[in-house]
């Protein structure tokens, strides 16, 4: 995600062709080309999640503040329904997916889970089409002209792209995070496409081409793969939300996905900090 410069609740998209951003209204750099960088001195800028105060403020009841988020609360309940769901529909494609990047299954899936907390909501009339998020700050960097995404609902994020496409149609594409996975369109070479347009097309099919995509892209980088087999969620939230990542607590988030998803994995245990091993009986 990038700038959303506009209230978070407002409406349309505007195009300014001739004037460049100002300071207040472009990111200061994008999130990746050639891997982390020094965060900037604003603490909600520079990455896919500026704005992220609003966004955060829009989103508290799915996301968790803290690693005490996983304890009983809405938060928690959300989570857990939320991972429930993957495993039962995306679960033997996870796990296949994982052993092939020696990951683990709960480290995958937890990326699944913190981008599904910051999508833009879904509306009715989109039902059938993938998730996206239009970064602008990638099609300024790449046209010279600034589009204001709203980041309102999905319709709005469609709207920004298609607007985006009438002036340039690759750089509209490479601006785009499609799927579940929120692979983005810069990415798509490394996710193993041919072209952004190639991997939009692709993951118009559904979620599991969109998983697909996403162990593809984790296979291609390296330093993602180590950061989840390790599970280290802050270099983790560093690769795929930038330098500042804390402002939307996208690490913490991560955490709590994983705890949640492994709750609820056959096998998973009641998270107990022993892993998967099974209890030995108690004398009595």
């Amino acid at each position: 995600m990038k700038q959303d410069n506009s209230n978070s609740r407002g409406s349309g998209v505007k195009s300014d062709a001739k004037a460049r951003p100002t300071s207040a209204s472009k990111p200061s750099s994008a999130s990746r080309g050639g891997g982390p960088t020094a965060a900037p001195a604003d603490p909600t800028a520079g990455h896919r999640y500026d704005g992220g105060k609003a966004l955060h403020s829009a989103h508290t009841a799915a996301t968790p503040s803290g690693p005490q988020a996983s304890q009983a609360g809405p938060a928690q309940t959300q989570m857990h329904r939320q991972a429930g769901e993957l495993q039962g529909a995306h679960g033997a494609q996870l796990a296949s997916g994982a052993a092939r990047l020696g990951v683990a299954e709960e480290s995958l899936a937890a990326v699944v889970l913190t981008e599904q907390q910051y999508l833009p909501r879904a509306v009715p009339a989109l039902a059938d089409k993938m998730p996206v998020r239009f970064e602008p700050y990638v099609f300024f960097t790449q046209t010279g002209r600034w589009l204001v995404a709203t980041h309102r609902d999905q319709a709005a994020e469609y709207g920004s792209f298609e607007q985006a496409r009438a002036h340039n149609d690759d750089a509209a594409h490479r601006a785009l995070r499609m799927g579940v996975g929120q692979v983005s369109g810069t990415e798509a070479e490394v996710a193993g496409f041919a072209s952004p347009q190639a991997m939009h097309n692709a993951l118009q099919v559904g979620p599991s081409a969109q998983i697909d995509a996403l162990v593809q892209l984790v296979r291609g980088q390296d330093d993602l793969r180590t950061a989840l087999s390790a599970g280290d969620w802050t270099q983790t939230a560093l690769l795929r939300a930038g330098p500042a990542y804390g402002a939307l607590g996208y690490d913490q988030t991560l955490q709590v996905a994983a705890q949640a998803y492994r709750s609820v994995k056959p096998g998973g245990g009641d998270d107990d900090g022993e892993g998967d091993k099974p209890k030995k009986r108690k004398k009595g």
